[in-house]
């Protein structure tokens, strides 16, 4: 019953932010696509916070390789915009593989400390080698290189329509990997791991092995959210990969419910709102943020989706 809840939650959501395009106004509609965008990387991140206890100051570092990757492609004309983003997915893999066996092999506070080293070591080489990354200025993509050939037609990613459907597309695919694993019993034994890590080993199982195969999903969907921003806000720039990045998602994954499903895609909509409607009063707004964040643990320690989980469903 609980897993059936489960999905037909899950789908009641996805139709809901697909029939949501037809009937929000302009600002909203991109709102709600960078929301998507946000929640793909927050789902990521979940991966290794939910199921696996993990916390990262480093994820920035995953995403920042899908946003410079597919960017840098489109801007200097290398390839079409689909290509950019597989490439930069790609890319992002390729440097969870690089840094996962230093990284897993420490945990707790070292982890921590680790990978916001590199972190920091990411941002500072963006910033260095601004001659090509646009450091802290930036670079926007150019409009007109934002098409992709399909068939006899060419899908315009300069439309907002278009934007919204590439983040609904790319949030499906994070959800359902979340999903998936949720439901199987493949989400047990992770759970075992976070609760004792050395006991769940002398039962025969390779730690090691699952917490790099939770690892490199979460650092390859990490890396689908940077490659889809770049498409969605048209820019990237040396403050996507600064050390905020790194604990916005670990925010949005708490604030929705760690361990669930729909929980980082709650938890995204409430703070960007939040930051939204906050910063558009005061310059200041960083304060109201703060007290709504400490109103919230208060209230609902277990996130917002937890609080509802206890009280109507599981999602």
């Amino acid at each position: 019953m609980n897993a059936r809840r489960t999905i037909v939650s899950y789908l009641i959501i996805l139709l809901i932010l697909y029939l949501l395009q037809f009937v929000l106004p302009p600002y909203p509609h991109s709102l709600m696509t960078r929301i998507m965008v946000f929640a793909i990387y927050a789902s990521a991140y979940n991966l290794l916070l939910g199921f696996l206890g993990m916390i990262s100051l480093g994820h920035s570092m995953y995403f920042g390789a899908g946003l410079y990757v597919t960017g840098l492609l489109i801007i200097n004309k290398l390839v079409d915009p689909f290509s950019a983003i597989i490439i930069g997915v790609f890319s992002a893999t390729l440097l969870g593989v690089a840094t996962a066996p230093i990284l897993l092999r420490t945990r707790g506070p070292m982890f921590i400390i680790l990978t916001l080293m590199t972190s920091l070591a990411f941002y500072y080489a963006v910033i260095l080698f601004n001659n090509v990354t646009g450091g802290e200025q930036g670079l926007v993509l150019p409009l007109e290189r934002l098409t992709l050939p399909a068939g006899k037609f060419l899908i315009d990613l300069t439309s907002p329509v278009a934007r919204y459907n590439a983040a609904l597309l790319g949030l499906v695919i994070a959800m359902s990997t979340s999903l998936t694993i949720y439901l199987k019993k493949y989400s047990t034994l992770l759970l075992a791991i976070k609760e004792n890590e050395d006991r769940t080993e002398l039962l025969g199982y390779d730690v090691y092995r699952h917490k790099l195969t939770v690892f490199l999903l979460s650092s390859t969907l990490s890396g689908l959210s940077g490659s889809l921003y770049s498409i969605t806000a048209r820019y990237i720039g040396a403050s996507l990969v600064s050390v905020n990045y790194s604990i916005m998602p670990l925010l949005w994954a708490l604030l929705g419910g760690q361990g669930t499903v729909l929980g980082p895609l709650v938890g995204t909509a409430f703070l960007t709102v939040i930051i939204d409607i906050a910063s558009s009063y005061t310059s200041s707004y960083l304060i109201i943020v703060g007290i709504s964040l400490i109103a919230l643990v208060l209230t609902a320690p277990e996130g917002l989706l937890g609080r509802i989980k206890t009280r109507w469903l599981r999602v």
